[in-house]
């Protein structure tokens, strides 16, 4: 099978290079990165490239939809919904489920659509946040248009 092209826009990135060791929101300089990919139905993957992590920890990465850029459901925000979209999860065997094996170093493509349990769900901005169980997490990661 041949590999997959997928391109890299900076517009679509939310993290180069980034260490995480705190279960939260990805973020640049502490605000919080959001993507808007506006209405209409999207057809994407979600690109992370892991250079490093932790051993012996697990990681779940989430790409999470809203209605509004500011992803607060509390009744005090705009949104109405949050969405997952994608999910991915890294590290060692013990903190995966169903079985699954070590998932180290390199890169994965998710795909990614906003149709969920065939229905249409108008998600104008995504995020990603990342769960950590421990230790530490290096990647970058984006969108990527379906090849």
């Amino acid at each position: 099978m041949a590999k997959r092209y997928f391109p890299f826009d900076p517009k679509t990135a939310f993290a180069d290079g980034v260490t995480v060791s705190e279960t939260g929101v990805v973020a640049d300089a502490e605000t919080p990165v959001v993507l808007t990919v506006g209405p209409g139905r999207h057809d994407a993957w979600l690109v992370v490239d892991v250079s490093a992590m932790s051993a012996n920890e697990s990681f779940r990465f989430i790409l999470q939809g809203s209605d509004a850029a500011d992803f607060d459901v509390s009744g005090e925000g705009e949104a109405t919904k949050i969405v997952n979209l994608a999910m991915l999860d890294l590290g060692d065997a013990g903190g995966l489920f169903a079985g699954a094996t070590d998932q180290g170093v390199g890169r994965y493509a998710v795909p990614v659509a906003n149709e969920i349990k065939q229905q249409f769900e108008d998600c104008k901005y995504v995020h990603l946040y990342v769960a950590v169980t421990g230790g530490s997490v290096t990647f970058s990661a984006s969108l990527s248009r379906a090849p």
